[in-house]
């Protein structure tokens, strides 16, 4: 929508949205200024052999070993080389190699996704992930094709303009006890990009149902309590109503 120039004409002030939130049930809002979403960003490495027989593994690069290596070694490096105060994580979800348990393959793939908050340690990631894969396999000697992209930014909730919205959301929803402080995620969220236009803030809307526990989001058992839709819709209105009526923070 940015791309293709929905802005074009007009200058927002302010963006306002919900994602559902499979924890809390219909009638209850969790907020959470700051950073609410992380940066997510994915990397494709191909470790590359010649492939040779499993007896006789001096005569090729194995690539299986450098992959194992690499898992290990990204974990030791968020550990060690980035600040533990700051959220930071990579997760190899995607290996795959070889075919039969006696032959050493020609290629071990791995896929992986990192995650951070800020401009700063998305930046100072790539630059220590493709380090550590390239002095590794160059140590091993395999030959490598490594695709390191930048994906959904980091979403940041504006802390001026989610304290502002906070006294109309516990009006609509008739009492603090059901809006809630919640903690950042590392999830990420498209929504982000509307915050490189102006201030943003998303919340959290309760919509599990009364006869139910919690199931995730992306889990095919989940369940939403449609009950939440007018209670939204509601407090969305007033928020947005509120914030035209001149009860804006101070910028």
């Amino acid at each position: 929508m940015i791309d293709d120039g929905a802005f074009k004409d007009v200058r927002p002030e302010a963006f306002f949205a919900y994602h559902v939130e499979d924890t809390i049930k219909a009638g209850d809002i969790k907020y959470c200024p700051g950073f609410m979403g992380a940066n997510v960003d994915s990397v494709r490495l191909v470790v590359k052999s010649e492939g040779c027989h499993g007896a006789a593994p001096q005569n090729c690069v194995d690539p299986i070993v450098v992959g194992a290596q690499i898992v290990t070694a990204l974990q030791v490096m968020v550990t060690r080389e980035f600040d533990v105060r700051r959220d930071t994580l990579v997760t190899v979800g995607y290996f795959h190699a070889g075919s039969a348990s006696n032959v050493i393959p020609e290629t071990a793939e791995l896929r992986a996704t990192v995650r951070s908050y800020g401009d700063d340690q998305r930046a100072k990631l790539k630059e220590r992930v493709t380090r550590l894969i390239t002095n590794l396999c160059e140590a091993a000697g395999a030959r490598f094709e490594l695709d390191y992209s930048f994906g959904t930014p980091a979403l940041y909730n504006d802390p001026a303009l989610t304290q502002a919205i906070l006294p109309t959301v516990e009006r609509v929803l008739g009492g603090k006890e059901h809006v809630i402080l919640t903690q950042p995620e590392m999830g990420g969220e498209d929504f982000a990009f509307y915050s490189t236009i102006a201030p943003v803030v998303m919340l959290y809307l309760g919509v599990v149902p009364p006869d139910r526990t919690t199931d995730p989001l992306h889990s095919p058992r989940f369940v939403a309590d449609e009950s939440a839709i007018p209670i939204g819709l509601n407090v969305m209105a007033a928020v947005i109503m509120d914030y035209l009526s001149g009860r804006k923070p101070a910028r």
